[in-house]
Order: structure tokens, then C-alpha cells, then sequence
């Protein structure tokens, strides 16, 4: 009877702190607003998301690298098609505009119940190339449920 008495103790304190360090680490991700993780295409389309989970990530490969801007009237966001399609509708978008690793950015916030997702497009000056221009690395970033910090790399 003592016996089980004591491994019950010893479960019961082995479940209490593996609870807490869970939290403690819980917490410490979620206080990480500025980085994300970033992923190929191939990659993310293997990933099963719950998008009113909190995290950010950066994903390359939908697009090739480019050697002209395309248009801004025909620029389209993958992510947002995405969303779209899993009823996610747009609270702020189409916000665009240089910036300083690249031509452009497009930036769309958008709400699903209480969820909230930004994603951005951004264009990279990537290869100087024999024009002068650059050709452009084109990447999305998409960032839920906390504060919207976007850090360069």
C-alpha cells in the first residue's frame, strides 16, 4: 500500500512539472513576435494549419524569380487565395509600396471569427543583373493571432 502510494506521489509530481515547463515554454514562443520560420512551398503544402493558432512564417517557392515587376493590377497573394477559400474575408487590403530590400510589398489583413491573419508579398532585389536592374526573389509572409511586428532578416 506504501508502495503505491509513493508512485503516485512520483506521478503526480512528474505530471505537475511537466505541465509547467510546458507552459514555460508555451509562454516563451508566444513572446517571440518578431521571428518567423520560414518554409518552401513544398514544404507548407504538406503542413495541416489552424490558421487562429499564433505563429509567422515566411515561405518561398510560388514564385519564379522574376526580371520584371509585374503590374500591380494583376498582382495576385497565394495566401489570401488560400484564405479565401477557407472563408476568410478581408479586413484591410491591398496596401502597397516600396520598400528597402526590394520594389514593392503588398500587405492584407484578414478575419475569420475572432482569427486574424497578415499576410504580405514582398519583392527582394535579388541578382543585380547586366541592365542595372535587378531580378526579384518574390516570397509571402503570413502572421496570426498577435501583434503584427514585420523584422527584416
Amino acid at each position: 500500500m506504501f508502495a503505491k502510494f509513493v508512485f503516485m506521489n512520483k506521478f503526480i509530481l512528474i505530471l505537475v512539472l511537466s505541465l509547467s515547463s510546458m507552459r514555460e515554454v508555451y509562454a516563451q514562443s508566444d513572446s517571440i513576435t518578431s521571428k518567423r520560420k520560414t518554409i518552401t512551398a513544398e514544404q507548407f503544402a504538406k503542413l495541416n494549419f489552424n490558421y487562429c493558432d499564433t505563429f509567422s512564417m515566411e515561405v518561398s517557392g510560388f514564385y519564379p524569380v522574376l526580371k520584371v515587376l509585374p503590374s500591380i493590377e494583376n498582382d495576385s497573394i497565394h495566401l489570401v487565395r488560400i484564405l479565401k477559400r477557407e472563408g476568410w474575408e478581408t479586413t484591410n487590403g491591398g496596401g502597397w509600396g516600396n520598400w528597402q530590400k526590394g520594389p514593392r510589398f503588398i500587405k492584407v489583413d484578414m478575419k475569420k471569427g475572432n482569427c486574424d491573419c497578415t499576410v504580405i508579398k514582398s519583392y527582394y532585389n535579388y541578382h543585380k543583373m547586366k541592365d542595372g536592374y535587378y531580378s526579384l526573389k518574390v516570397t509571402e509572409a503570413i502572421f496570426c493571432n498577435k501583434e503584427y511586428k514585420y523584422v527584416e532578416k
